[in-house]
Parts: C-alpha cells; structure tokens; sequence
C-alpha cells in the first residue's frame, strides 16, 4: 500500500458510503485530533494507518448500535497508542463485515518479526497453550467442515498463516516450541 498524497479524506473515506450516516455518528464523538489520520490506499481500498483522537467516553460508546460501534473498534484498532490499538484491536479480530477486512488484516501486521505487538503476541500464546490449541482446532473443524473444497490442505487456508505466525512469536518469547494440533504437509518444514 502507498501513502495517501493529497490532503487525508474524512475517516467516512474508509467504508462503504452506505455507511455513512453510522461512521458520522461515530466521528460526532470524537475528540479533535492532534494531527490527521495517516492513510494508505490499494487500488480502492482507503485505511486509516494511524489515528491521533481521543477514545469516547464509555457512555456515549454503549449508545452507538452495534454497527456503530464495530466502526468505531476499526478506526481506533488504528490508534497512535498501542493499549488503545489492542483494546479495540479484540472486537475487530472477528468481525465478519465485508467493510471490516481491511481492518482485520491490518492486524496480521501485529505479528511483524521484531515488533512490540509480537512480543505481546507471543508471551500470550506461551502462557496460554491450551487456549491456542482450542483455537487451532476450531480454525481445523471450520476449515474441514466449509472451506477444505477451496484449501485442500489447511495449511493453505488463511487461519493457518495467522496461526504460524503466532506459533512463531510464541516460541520467540518463550524458547519453547508450540505443540501442533495439525499434520504438517511432506515437505513443508
């Protein structure tokens, strides 16, 4: 993705028009921003990189509809502030809209060799084996069950990838392999 030249657009730039009356009343609680938001674009798609406003108080949040408040967790998964980042970071991860992806897999990116966000990554996944091999099996039982006609091998499905780069990140924190729940493919490591 390359950096945004002209002047940053409004943040209703980065989802659909259809939902411009919910990213406006998400942006109606916004603090003012110290800087604007730094964007990149790939070929049509606009996402915020970084965002410099203050998160709304807890009040005004809970009255956003639930569309309201998973644009709010995109734009602020964005955020200056790594804690920020995370804390909203949580509630995009799952999000099945089609306006959200670009969001979820900016998150991926948490998982970069040498950043902080993959050092937290990985320190979770060494003290939580068990919570990430329950993950690691559903991923396989989903994949099995509606997506092995696309990815005939799971380590083809994009859960795989997530998956390996946490494996990773858990065994750079913790100098101790992750055990795996999936055969891995002749050849493959």
């Amino acid at each position: 993705m390359s950096p945004e030249q002209a002047d940053p657009p409004a943040l209703e730039a980065a989802f659909p028009a259809e939902l411009g009356p919910d990213v406006r009343a998400v942006t109606a609680l916004l603090s003012p921003s110290r800087s604007g938001p730094c964007w990149e674009v790939h070929r049509g798609v606009r996402i915020p990189v970084r965002l410099y406003h203050g998160e709304p108080h807890a009040d005004a949040v809970a009255a956003l509809t639930a569309r309201q408040r998973l644009v709010l967790h995109c734009l602020f998964s964005v955020h200056h502030d790594g804690y920020v980042r995370q804390r909203h970071a949580a509630h995009v991860a799952g999000a099945a809209e089609p306006w959200a992806v670009p969001f979820v897999v900016r998150l991926t990116e948490a998982l970069v060799p040498g950043s902080e966000a993959r050092r937290v990554y990985g320190r979770f996944a060494g003290e939580h084996p068990e919570f990430l091999s329950v993950t690691e099996r559903r991923a396989v039982s989903y994949w099995n069950e509606y997506q092995r006609w696309r990815f005939p091998q799971f380590a083809a499905h994009p859960a795989a990838a997530v998956l390996e780069l946490l494996r990773a990140a858990a065994v750079e924190a913790t100098g101790r392999a992750w055990p795996r729940q999936t055969r891995v493919p002749r050849g493959a490591r």
